[in-house]
This record gives structure tokens, C-alpha cells and sequence, in this order.
């Protein structure tokens, strides 16, 4: 809330656990225009426990606000980096997408890159702004030196005009 309260902006936390049983954990989401609707959604934990990284569970915040007389809708969502936390979050995100009848925009960080065919139900459908990055698949991910691309924003029923990956360290990912 710091940097939306020093912009005069609105945000809104989606806790997905509290580290240690008290630090919450989640996704948030800051927004020029005030929220009409805002909530979060639980990715369902995988069944198995066994995998190359621990799980970690992970959320997706659904935020409607009105833009220039347009409700749009924005999803956040933060992938986990075993591909069964990915195929959940995937699915998690598709059934929102399949339930929204508005332009949507769906950011965050998927860790995963663009190769990576668990993200095929999401590119069929909605429209990558890397299309229109003069550099494709840029990296995003280490901020200090980014060697792939793993932070994404796609969007449906908008026209994507320009987009680029910000080449300044705020966090451990650069912006786009």
C-alpha cells in the first residue's frame, strides 16, 4: 500500500499463506482507477508433494476498474516454479478467463518461459504484448542480469500500442 498511497493511487493485497504464520504472502495489485469489484482466487495446491522445488501456495487476484467509460478486467497472477503449481495456476486462470465478457489484461510473473507449452491455454486465449516488444522475449528475470523472459502481460480486447522491459532494478524481476 506504501507505493499506492504515494501516488494517490488504489490497491488491493490478495494473501495467498502468511510466511511463518504471520508475514502475509500474496499478490497485490495498484490501479489509477478505483476498483468497482476486487477478489481473490486460491490455486489449488498439487495432490503430490514431490517435485524440484517446494511448493509454495499461490493466488489470483480478479479486479474489475473503469477505464475511459470501459470496465476492464485485471488478473495477477504469480506461478509457482514446479510445473504441476503451473498447470494449476494455468487452469485456475482459464476457468476466470472463460467466465469474463469484458477486455482483460493478465499480468505476473509465470516462471516460466515462453517455449514452455503449459502456457498454451492462456496464449489461445488471449494476445502477448511481447508481439510488440521491438525485442522479443526479452529477460526479465534476474533484474541484474536478465537471462530469460518469465514476467508476462497478456490481454484480450484491447489494442496494445507500444511495450517494452524497463531496464532499472526496482526488484529481482524487471518491469514491463
Amino acid at each position: 500500500t506504501a507505493i499506492a498511497d504515494g501516488l494517490g493511487f488504489n490497491s488491493y493485497f490478495g494473501e495467498a499463506i502468511k510466511v511463518q504464520g504471520t508475514s502475509p504472502y500474496g499478490n497485490a495489485v495498484v490501479s489509477k482507477f478505483p476498483f468497482k469489484s476486487v477478489e481473490t482466487f486460491a490455486i489449488p495446491d498439487p495432490k503430490s508433494k514431490r517435485g524440484k522445488h517446494s511448493f509454495e501456495s499461490r493466488c489470483v487476484i480478479k479486479a474489475v476498474v473503469s477505464f475511459e467509460g470501459k470496465d476492464v478486467c485485471l488478473l495477477i497472477c504469480h506461478m509457482g516454479l514446479n510445473l504441476s503449481e503451473q498447470k494449476n495456476a494455468v487452469k485456475t486462470t482459464c476457468n476466470l478467463l472463460d467466465e469474463i465478457n469484458i477486455p482483460v489484461i493478465l499480468m505476473g510473473d509465470f516462471n516460466t518461459t515462453p517455449e514452455n507449452k503449459v502456457l498454451k491455454p492462456i496464449r489461445e486465449r488471449l494476445k502477448d504484448t511481447d508481439d510488440f516488444n521491438p525485442i522479443k522475449n526479452h529477460g526479465t528475470y534476474p533484474s541484474d542480469k536478465p537471462e530469460k523472459k518469465i514476467d508476462y502481460i497478456f490481454y484480450r480486447d484491447l489494442k496494445c500500442l507500444k511495450t517494452e522491459t524497463i531496464e532499472e532494478i526496482f526488484s529481482d524481476h524487471l518491469p514491463i
